[in-house]
């Protein structure tokens, strides 16, 4: 189905198919500009952010009855259609810790002529990947005359909003502690024993896409 040039066009229809043919500057006759230099970085373990560059300026058809239309963008993740935004860039939400994710995206032109012609969507960007960054850990020990301590125990406190003890463990026949699959957040250590006290007290640690070793108490007999 073809629709007729109207208003200024319509005395000119040579001069409408010649721009019709060279406004697409990016992937040929009737598709936006392919976006370029997509880039996939994660920022903890469940959110990775996309940045890519198209400018439609490059692309769109130039119709004097119309005005020009915007650009919009489809976000692919490991083949599938996950997002649609309009502007260049995104951030994908909930995904899996410790997780290799690959994207690609196109650009399609959004509302304001899909009255007169098909929705067109560009070529596929170039892949970009990311892991998502694991859960952290975090080990330490606790000594007596710089010999491990076993049967400490040693709680795990969120520290943040109305805080609790998340999990607690005890320390092995070397001293040593570990508590793992933690978020991003901050926490406090605090060691226990009958007869004993502990220097430091406690340790607050603060968790960001990295885990944290080395949290050491050392443990002195009550007087």
């Amino acid at each position: 189905m073809t629709r007729r040039a109207t208003g200024r066009m319509a005395f000119f229809p040579w001069l409408y198919c010649v721009l019709l043919l060279t406004a697409s500057a990016c992937s040929g006759v009737g598709s936006p500009a392919r976006p370029e230099d997509l880039t996939a970085t994660s920022l903890n373990q469940y959110e990775v952010e996309l940045t890519w560059t198209c400018t439609d300026e490059e692309t769109y058809w130039y119709n004097w009855d119309y005005d020009a239309p915007a650009v919009s963008y489809f976000v692919y993740r490991d083949g599938d259609r996950v997002a649609s935004v309009n502007d260049p860039w995104h951030t994908d939400l909930n995904l899996v810790p410790d997780t290799l994710y690959c994207y690609r995206v196109t650009s399609f032109w959004d509302e304001g002529i899909t009255d007169w012609i098909f929705l067109q969507e560009s070529r596929r960007s170039a892949e970009a990947c990311a892991w998502t960054y694991p859960l952290n850990t975090v080990t330490g020990a606790v000594t007596l005359d710089s010999s491990g301590l076993p049967g400490v125990l040693v709680e795990l406190i969120h520290d943040i909003g109305m805080g609790g003890v998340l999990g607690s463990t005890f320390t092995d026949a070397e001293g040593g502690y570990i508590f793992t699959g933690l978020e991003n957040s901050r926490y406090v250590l605090d060691p226990s024993m009958p007869g004993f006290t502990f220097s430091p007290p406690q340790r607050t640690v603060i968790l960001f896409n990295a885990s944290a070793s080395q949290q050491d108490f050392t443990a002195y007999p009550e007087p």
